[in-house]
């Protein structure tokens, strides 16, 4: 295998919620193995901030601030990539929206909202890309640790994510006689912008980087490079696969050693 396997040259990627955390670092990273990248986002400002840094690099990137979760938006997305690269190769869906609360206390609004942006639009900017998509191309979901284990206050947040994964795996199945691959990332403690709040609160922290064999949070650079990876020929036998870029999270590491 060499290193040309890896090079995304000639190919066009999707990226949603590029205007900060893991989607912009995974927008930075595909532009930097070659891919031409659109980049979306719905904060116009941000957005921009992210798409400059990446054409400073030398990055083909395109920004398109749209709303994911409107019929019209997902259109512009399809339509704007089209008229600007001319295809459309791989769709990195990293948008997402957490809105903690505990099972007692979720509101029919905060279920709704959390399914609709983590699952639902998503899913539906697939279906509108699939015409475009070519044999080799990728679709790569980034979904969360929280889809496979409990968490308190992550009720809606959690079921999103399961809900994406669950769909994946049926992609998987129906698109890959079209030679379309459909996997997903799955980010364990990161330090983006939406859990923020939540890492104020330092014994949180602190029992995240306990439960982590890897001894420190992940940051975006720690995530995106297994989108690359999967959007890449190098993964091209890999089909309806989560990848954990959990840093070993979750393990009690001390608790035998404690014990003695």
């Amino acid at each position: 295998m060499t290193h040309s396997m890896f090079n995304l040259s000639g190919r066009v990627a999707i990226v949603t919620g590029a205007s900060s955390g893991i989607g912009a670092q995974i927008a930075e990273d595909l532009a930097s193995a070659g891919a031409s990248v659109a980049m979306v986002g719905r904060n116009q400002d941000r957005l921009q901030a992210v798409a400059e840094k990446i054409a400073r690099s030398g990055g083909s990137v395109h920004a398109i601030a749209a709303e994911l979760t409107d019929s019209k938006g997902q259109q512009k997305i399809i339509d704007e990539t089209l008229s600007a690269f001319q295809r459309i190769d791989v769709l990195a869906l990293s948008a997402g929206i957490f809105l903690p609360a505990s099972f007692e206390e979720m509101s029919a609004d905060n279920i709704q909202s959390q399914m609709e942006v983590n699952y639902s639009a998503p899913v539906t900017l697939v279906q509108r890309a699939l015409p475009h998509l070519e044999r080799g191309s990728s679709i790569i979901f980034v979904t969360s640790t929280c889809a496979r284990i409990g968490f308190s206050f992550t009720g809606a947040y959690a079921a999103s994510k399961g809900a994406l994964d669950a769909m994946m795996r049926v992609m998987a199945v129906e698109l890959a006689p079209r030679g379309i691959a459909v996997n997903g990332v799955s980010p364990g403690w990161t330090e983006t912008p939406m859990n923020e709040s939540i890492r104020e609160d330092s014994s949180v922290v602190e029992a995240a980087i306990a439960a982590t064999p890897a001894g420190r949070l992940a940051t975006p650079s720690d995530i995106s490079p297994s989108v690359v990876f999967l959007a890449s020929k190098a993964a091209g036998f890999v089909q309806g696969q989560v990848i954990a870029a959990e840093g070993g999270y979750p393990s009690l590491p001390d608790v035998i050693r404690g014990a003695e």
